[in-house]
């Protein structure tokens, strides 16, 4: 992606960069929390013995999160400063890509600083435990996605190819994240049909290949190891047996989770909540001055793939809810 003249020569752009990253340096000095002890441990011992993770320690996880730790050991080394300076720069990206299109929302560089200001400082507020956890990760997923929908305009098949890989290894970090895969799949085939694209078919195609290729790469390597068995049993099987039978269960128990969900978040993140609300209101009341239209119906398009699983793990954990703070922060900066 080409960078934004315009942005680097916004003046509220630096200093919202500068007041954010300030609040999230501190993270720096986060030790790990149990989870993050537990996917560096494997991830170590996938580089230093050559043991795929479910072959020489065992986690129920999808290997998405071994994936990026292994990449921060080969980038940083084994150190835990070294993995909270990769989530610094992470998270720096975040707020770049906040700010800009909560700029681009609203028409006003005030709303992009205040939205990089609500991230970062909820950010912060997870602590060693639920900051850098798979959830947090996925938001970079979904901004860089969010990214390259809107800015690379007149690619279309690189769009739908670059996206279809991020929404694949989404999947390949949280599972729950596979509803990203027909909600962008519908986005390019409404895009395509108003724009009378004759290769929207072929796009979808390339798109769906996409997504499948990271969940095909694993499957090969694991196949290829002999290893098919415990990459089903310490991923799906455990999944579905532990995590499953632990959410809430009937249609009585789904729509209470909603209720203390919303309950939750509006207590927790009232003034979030409120400029969320606000934002999204104005833009049904005022839907014709609205200049940004793609943007908003993308934010909430993705927003209701964060809201799917946060709903659908069904357990009040902070970092459940990260993806949905971080794309919130943009209509919440606005409203």
């Amino acid at each position: 992606m080409e960078p934004d003249q315009s942005l680097l020569k916004d003046r509220w752009f630096w200093l919202a960069l500068l007041g954010a990253g300030l609040i999230l340096s501190v993270g720096l000095w986060f030790d790990f929390g149990p989870d993050q002890a537990i996917f560096a441990y494997i991830a170590w011992v996938w580089k230093e013995h050559q043991l795929l993770p479910y072959l020489g320690a065992f986690d129920g996880d999808f290997p998405g999160i071994f994936i990026i730790h292994r990449l921060v050991l080969e980038l940083f080394g084994n150190s835990v400063f070294g993995f909270r300076f990769f989530d610094f720069l992470g998270q720096l990206f975040c707020v770049i890509i906040i700010y800009d299109l909560a700029r681009k929302f609203s028409g006003f560089r005030a709303s992009g600083f205040l939205a990089a200001i609500f991230y970062s400082t909820y950010y912060f507020s997870l602590g060693p435990t639920h900051s850098g956890q798979r959830d947090d990760f996925i938001l970079w997923i979904l901004l860089g996605i969010a990214a390259i929908i809107l800015y690379w305009k007149n690619w279309n098949w690189a769009r739908t190819l670059s996206t279809g890989l991020l929404a694949g290894f989404a999947f390949l970090v949280k599972p729950t994240f596979g509803l990203l895969w027909p909600l962008l799949g519908a986005w390019f085939l409404v895009e395509g049909l108003r724009q009378k694209r004759k290769s929207i078919w072929m796009e979808l195609l390339v798109y769906a290949s996409a997504c499948l290729l990271p969940s095909l790469i694993i499957i090969g390597i694991y196949w290829k190891a002999g290893a098919l068995a415990e990459l089903y049993w310490d991923t799906l099987w455990y999944d579905l047996e532990i995590y499953g039978s632990s959410t809430p269960v009937g249609l009585l128990g789904k729509v209470r989770a909603l209720g203390f969900m919303a309950y939750a978040f509006l207590n927790q993140s009232p003034l979030l909540s409120a400029g969320a609300l606000a934002a999204i209101l104005m833009a049904f009341l005022k839907g014709k001055e609205i200049k940004e239209k793609k943007l908003f119906w993308l934010l909430i398009c993705l927003t209701i793939a964060g809201f799917f699983s946060w709903w659908f793990q069904g357990k009040n954990v902070p970092y459940h809810r990260t993806p949905v703070v971080g794309l919130i922060s943009i209509l919440a900066g606005s409203g």
